[in-house]
């Protein structure tokens, strides 16, 4: 069995995705385990365990922990406390194998070192990794039940070997003709148990040892559980008094205290919010938004949420769903699957302060931003080809700029063209998300390490793809360059963007709707194009409503159609 699979995943040194690994397991009909153990990253964890277990094999979770490129130790997780206490340790980067030792010292993980690491006696839960190249060194010790084989499994053939050194010497930044590169063993394929059986015929103990640990774990984690913040106060009964008790003191504020049709759609809407236990949600973007408005921090909800009264009621929108007839049900409805789609849009100004906000609101453990996979692909290949090739700046941008004029590239140049096919589409490294935020119940180191960035704020290891199947639903925090004009224009006028007059008021000045009707837009955003003037002075616009109607008919599609012009 193999205890040391590596995916795409151990960035710039894996080239399977986790499907593909788990392919290559189902070649052999004897593999019936298989280890995950990625390097420094656990962000191949819930795609490997979902294809295992379609594949019918039992999926086993782990981490190799590299510094400087030096292997510490690598952790298998016994069950889901295992794979948390490995995660736990990799968000804090270990620097040294003992620190390693230190912060795995659990019976729900094992931890399998290399044959130099500097002890000799093993906890319980430790054990020495033996390469089949490697058991000249142990075949004469008289007790190996510390030992287990470790097969490395990085390639899908020898035909990947070429794009491994190549990765590696991406990551190294050197020559690819360096022998310095540390690359895996050029065999580290996928063999069947019998023939690591044979590969490990001076040693068998070390094959029935490696069996035994990985028998011996469970799945990491439990994929399709909800696990987002599902209380927002002590206990859910609170959570919906008080979504209640607030959705109606904003409903009355709205539209007054004798208003029917609000309060016959705000009940309907929070039955559906309670039958899909969201007023957690609710209640946690209700807190975020108080929080811009006590700071007089400008916000606007955008995206299906403004369908619903009760986020009107509440202020996380200022879209009123019954006067502009929209309806809830394309929002949330009791058959719909699908989790709600808040935007809150921020002033770049303040979004960080937004962000700050959340983790020291809601627990630096429970919440983070989502990653996306920045990956290989057109120029940045060729630039990191060419360098690794020894080309200069100069011959690497003749190839970017002139890629159909073969006669002026470098003589590497094909060469680099043919190469760097087997790299598109590979992760290059982890980024952080323009704005999707989950907020977990449990701690997110039950099923992902956490990673710095720049800006203090850290990422998961799993973008909004993996997010869903994770059970975590993102809240999109964003920002945007508009807000921060209105902060700079309400600077000017010695206002704060709290005091900013609400669209019905602006409706109701002659001058603004004046301006609009004459299409002398120019200098306001989404309005201001020669088509968009146009129209205006076409349809008169002399209400929110409307302006909403001509910013839709522009579309290309509604225009191309005809239906612009029939609206007309």
């Amino acid at each position: 069995m193999h205890l040391n699979c590596h995916s795409y995943f151990s960035l710039r040194y894996g080239v399977m995705s986790p499907r593909e690994l788990v392919q290559e397991a189902t070649k052999h009909v004897e593999i019936t385990h298989l280890a995950l153990t990625d390097i420094n990253n656990v962000s191949g964890a819930s795609d490997f365990i979902l294809n295992c277990q379609e594949a019918g094999l039992h999926p086993v979770s782990g981490i190799e922990y590299r510094h400087h490129g030096e292997l510490l130790g690598i952790g298998i997780a016994r069950n889901e406390t295992g794979f948390e206490i490995l995660n736990r340790c990799l968000s804090h980067g270990p620097r040294d194998v003992s620190t390693l030792r230190r912060e795995c010292a659990s019976s729900d993980v094992y931890l399998i070192y290399p044959l130099d690491a500097p002890w000799s006696a093993l906890e319980e839960h430790e054990r020495f990794g033996v390469c089949p190249w490697e058991t000249p060194f142990v075949s004469n010790l008289p007790l190996l039940d510390n030992y287990v084989s470790l097969w490395p499994v990085v390639l899908r053939s020898t035909k990947d070997w070429e794009t491994h050194r190549m990765l590696r010497a991406i990551d190294q930044q050197m020559l690819a003709s360096s022998n310095q590169l540390h690359c895996c063993h050029p065999d580290a394929m996928m063999h069947d148990p019998m023939s690591l059986a044979k590969r490990y015929a001076c040693c068998p103990a070390l094959v029935r040892n490696g069996e035994a640990v990985i028998k011996s774990c469970d799945p990491a984690i439990e994929l399709g559980k909800n696990r987002n913040r599902k209380i927002y106060s002590a206990t859910k009964s609170q959570d919906h008094r008080k979504l209640l008790a607030l959705s109606e003191r904003g409903r009355r504020m709205r539209y007054g205290e004798d208003d029917r049709a609000s309060a016959v759609q705000m009940s309907e809407e929070l039955k559906v919010i309670a039958r899909h236990n969201l007023e957690a949600y609710f209640l946690t973007c209700w807190d975020i938004t108080t929080y811009a408005r006590r700071n007089a921090i400008a916000h606007v909800g955008r995206g299906s949420g403004g369908n619903s009264i009760v986020a009107y009621a509440l202020g996380i929108s200022n879209v009123d769903p019954i006067r502009l007839g929209l309806r809830f049900d394309r929002f949330l409805s009791a058959e719909r699957a699908d989790p709600p789609d808040f935007d809150l849009d921020f002033s770049w100004q303040h979004r960080d302060q937004i962000l700050q906000y959340i983790f020291d609101r809601f627990g630096a453990n429970h919440v983070a931003l989502l990653a996306t996979f920045q990956t290989f692909k057109g120029r940045s290949i060729v630039w990191e080809l060419g360098k690794i090739f020894g080309l200069t700046r100069q011959e690497i941008k003749c190839i970017i700029d002139h890629p159909l004029q073969r006669h002026r590239h470098h003589p590497l140049g094909n060469l680099i063209f043919d190469r760097g096919k087997a790299l598109i589409g590979l992760p290059n490294y982890l980024s952080m998300h323009s704005g999707g935020v989950v907020l977990s119940q449990a701690p997110l180191t039950q099923i992902t390490a956490l990673k710095p960035m720049a800006k203090g704020f850290p990422i998961v290891h799993f973008d909004k793809r993996q997010a869903k199947t994770l059970g975590l639903h993102k809240y999109d925090i964003l920002s945007q360059r508009a807000l921060g004009y209105i902060d700079d224009a309400c600077a000017l006028l010695g206002r704060t963007p709290a005091m900013i007059p609400p669209i019905e008021i602006l409706e109701r000045d002659q001058r603004t709707m004046s301006l609009l009707q004459q299409g002398e837009t120019v200098g306001s955003f989404y309005v201001e194009s020669p088509a968009m003037r146009n129209l205006l002075q076409k349809v008169p616009t002399h209400d929110y409503r409307r302006l909403v109607d001509v910013t839709s008919i522009i579309r290309p599609g509604v225009a191309k159609s005809g239906m612009m012009d029939a609206y007309i």
